[in-house]
């Protein structure tokens, strides 16, 4: 009875162990590509995305084939660059990047990890090196535009199959014209070995991390959606306005002090002349003043 029982909670064990991998599979705590073409001496940057409760812990990129030996090259709570290495993160869209440079033929397994207090969570990505003009490239890997308006990138291909453009975390587009999380895509394959992609009516929302997808591989593009100028001409106007404001209250004060100046003039003046009114005898004083006086009008009246 004993051995049955024993028996029976192995079995129980191995099938839990079994769906719980089967369902970490599934559901992917980090996301990011799978293989990069690249060029010998250039650079690449690498978008992983990961979930909301890895917001606050340690990113890091690991460097190795197998997990279990790989070394860390670079994390988030140290400085942001360390020799070929860079590194940011990206609470808001959850995405950290890492930056390779000037890569070599030793630079070919990574993994993005998160550290937590159990095992980490982690995600392997390759790099394919080449001397070469690589199987997959953009015209640009980073592009920007307003609020409104559009961006064009370019995949350069050498496949049959005519590549995707994917957004990191969501979905992709095929056809000529398609939708990513809201934002219009239009799609040209009429040049041979060349993707066209158009994004038109970009937001705010449409920033972030695309990439061009085929046999394999993906090309990072990172999209910038810039504030619309009829925004930024109005704040320009209110800056400006402002300096002139500032520049009306400087000379408004510069009057002030003016005056002040000239009525401490006058006052330093009348009580010197008062102070010689006691020298000259009283039968004077009444004809002075009056010719004084006359003289003041006179002057007032010129």
């Amino acid at each position: 009875f004993v051995c049955s029982l024993l028996s029976s909670f192995s079995s129980l064990f191995f099938l839990y162990y079994v769906s719980s991998f089967a369902l970490s599979g599934i559901h992917c705590r980090i996301t990011t590509v799978s293989d990069v073409p690249v060029k010998a001496g250039e650079s690449v940057s690498i978008p992983c995305l990961y979930e909301a409760q890895y917001r606050d812990d340690v990113k890091y990129l690991c460097k190795g084939y197998r997990w279990a030996f790989c070394k860390t090259v670079i994390r988030t709570d140290q400085e942001p660059c360390s020799g070929r290495f860079c590194i940011s993160d990206d609470k808001e869209q959850r995405i950290f990047t890492v930056t390779i440079k000037n890569i070599t033929d030793e630079d070919s397994y990574f993994w993005c990890a998160v550290e937590i207090s159990g095992p980490d969570v982690k995600k392997y990505f390759q790099l394919s090196l080449t001397t070469g003009t690589p199987s997959l490239f953009v015209s640009q890997k980073e592009i920007a535009g307003p609020q409104g308006g559009s961006v064009t990138v370019l995949c350069h291909y050498n496949y049959p199959k005519v590549p995707q453009w994917c957004r990191l975390g969501s979905s992709c587009a095929t056809d000529e014209i398609g939708s990513i999380d809201g934002t219009t895509v239009k799609i040209n394959a009429s040049v041979p070995d060349v993707l066209n992609v158009s994004m038109i009516e970009l937001r705010t929302e449409s920033s972030g991390w695309y990439w061009c997808a085929e046999g394999g591989f993906q090309m990072p593009v990172h999209v910038t959606v810039s504030q619309n100028p009829d925004t930024d001409v109005s704040y320009a106007t209110i800056v400006r306005n402002e300096h002139a404001g500032a520049e009306t209250k400087v000379e408004t004060v510069t009057q002030k002090i003016y005056i002040c100046f000239i009525f401490y003039i006058l006052t330093i003046t009348l009580t010197v002349y008062l102070a010689q009114q006691d020298c000259i005898p009283t039968e004077s004083v009444t004809y002075s003043t009056v010719v004084r006086t006359s003289n003041m009008q006179q002057m007032v009246h010129n």
